[in-house]
């Protein structure tokens, strides 16, 4: 079972189109060729863009199908970054479950001529037929996962990750000194807000504490004449 994986890297323009024209390709193709198993893209301001696309197909359509990737890449003024591929060998498993399959269906048949041949006990019968139901599920679990062995086998997968090029000087660099800019007048403002806050709400206590102070200083003022005066005319 081989899983191929590549890496595409392209002008920001060009990635939508790759990795439509390649999942396209695939469908094109038909089901029993290839089949899509998933595609995402995802975008990071406006200088980045990212997509990924995941396939399962024939071996011989794949190879074809690496090939034209690479083809398309280039003629999109980008490259090919990775190109890897994995395998794993499932003979072994594929034996031994093949055998598993084969025992338990010798036991399904065995139980099916038990259950058919010997009318014993409705117990006896009952536990006949939760044997043979625990059987045809461990048959049915088997063929599963023989069918799934054998389709990775006779499909290989193949991932694939788009990503834009990154520019030198991204327009979004200076994004923050504009934002801050922009935030000037704002902060501006804010700070007018702020302070005619706080002047309405001192100004009722400074209608009650300025004349309170100018009379508390004019009656202070009298005292300390008086009292100076009558020291004077005590002397």
């Amino acid at each position: 079972a081989y899983a191929y994986s590549m890496a595409i890297e392209a002008p920001l323009k060009t990635v939508p189109a790759l990795a439509r024209a390649h999942e396209q390709a695939c469908i094109a193709a038909g089901p029993q060729v290839c089949q899509v198993l998933g595609s995402t893209s995802q975008s990071y301001g406006a200088d980045s863009l990212s997509a990924h696309l995941s396939l399962r197909a024939a071996p011989a359509w794949l190879t074809n199908f690496r090939a034209q990737i690479e083809s398309d890449a280039k003629n999109a003024n980008g490259r090919v970054r990775s190109n890897s591929v994995t395998s794993e060998d499932l003979t072994r498993s594929i034996v031994d479950t093949t055998a598993q399959l084969h025992a338990q269906k010798t036991l399904r048949g065995r139980l099916q001529e038990l259950l058919a041949s010997r009318p014993g006990k409705l117990s006896d019968l009952l536990d006949v037929e939760r044997e043979l139901a625990r059987v045809q599920g461990e048959i049915d679990s088997q063929e599963s996962e023989l069918a799934v062995m054998r389709q990775r086998v006779n499909m290989s997968t193949l991932d694939i990750d788009y990503q834009s090029e990154t520019l030198a000087v991204a327009s979004g660099v200076f994004e923050p000194l504009v934002s801050a800019v922009k935030g000037v007048a704002g902060n501006v403002i804010a700070g007018l807000a702020a302070m005619v806050t706080i002047a309405s709400a001192l100004l009722p206590w400074l209608l009650v504490l300025v004349p309170a102070a100018f009379y508390g200083r004019r009656f202070y003022l009298k005292r300390r004449a008086a009292r100076a005066a009558a020291k004077v005319k005590a002397e």
